[in-house]
């Protein structure tokens, strides 16, 4: 009797230990798959944009200068600047003597004046007058003046944009000849003959304006003028003459 309990008890062991491990195997069977972590995408660089490139303007086209960036002007096609120019004004002699003889005339001149856009420039100029005799007594008896003037120049080159603002100052040496038209000894007695030639000193100050190669210039000059013969009774310098005038011509 008590061998079958022993044989009951250890029967009730071993069923309750199979059915222990099949409820294990179908938990694990039922079980959901373990879930992994998934590993984060890289982040692909961000892209550069590269710098805007400028292209070119078109002739005739005006390109907006960027903050920093040096605005190109017009320059004459020398670079230091080569005008030519003419025009003409008034003239008037400062001696009395001469002044009260002779009328306020008119003056001409032709003009090269080179480096004009440097501080220190050069000009050469050949220069005229004519001032008429005063009196009826005299017809048209004028006085005539010819010649040339080689002087340096000092600029202050100044620039709004392309337009070239220049004042000036010069001065030089010149030589004139000077001649008495319709001369009449008789009728003419105060001078000692029609002709003379006399030394010169240029000295000006003047005002030069310039848009792409047009230039225009104002100038006042007087000219100290040494060893006249041509009026009796009259100092060496009697000759001395003002011009006061406008000239017009292009820039190389």
């Amino acid at each position: 009797m008590q061998l079958d309990r022993s044989i009951l008890v250890a029967a009730t062991v071993v069923a309750t230990a199979f059915t222990g491990t099949a409820l294990a195997q179908d938990d694990a069977a039922n079980a959901p798959p373990d879930t992994q972590a998934q590993p984060i995408p890289e982040a692909p660089p961000s892209a550069v944009e590269p710098a805007p490139v400028m292209a070119p303007a078109a002739p005739g086209r005006t390109v907006d200068v960027l903050p920093g960036e040096t605005q190109n002007r017009w320059m004459p096609a020398t670079g230091w600047g080569l005008a030519v120019m003419a025009g003409g004004g008034a003239t008037d002699f400062t001696n009395g003597g001469t002044r009260g003889q002779t009328n306020t005339g008119g003056s001409w001149t032709v003009r090269v004046a080179m480096v004009t856009r440097r501080l220190v420039g050069f000009e050469a100029s050949y220069v005229g007058g004519a001032n008429t005799i005063d009196g009826r007594a005299f017809g048209n008896a004028t006085l005539v003046r010819n010649g040339f003037e080689g002087v340096l120049r000092v600029n202050s080159p100044l620039y709004a944009g392309s337009t070239l603002l220049e004042p000036y100052v010069l001065g030089g040496l010149g030589w004139n000849a000077y001649h008495v038209s319709n001369y009449t000894p008789t009728g003419l007695a105060s001078f000692s003959s029609g002709t003379d030639n006399t030394l010169s000193v240029p000295l000006a100050a003047g005002f030069m304006v310039g848009y792409h190669g047009f230039v225009a210039d104002a100038r006042f000059t007087v000219r100290p003028t040494y060893d006249q013969s041509i009026f009796q009774g009259e100092t060496s310098s009697a000759l001395t003459n003002w011009d006061a005038g406008g000239m017009l011509g292009y820039e190389f």
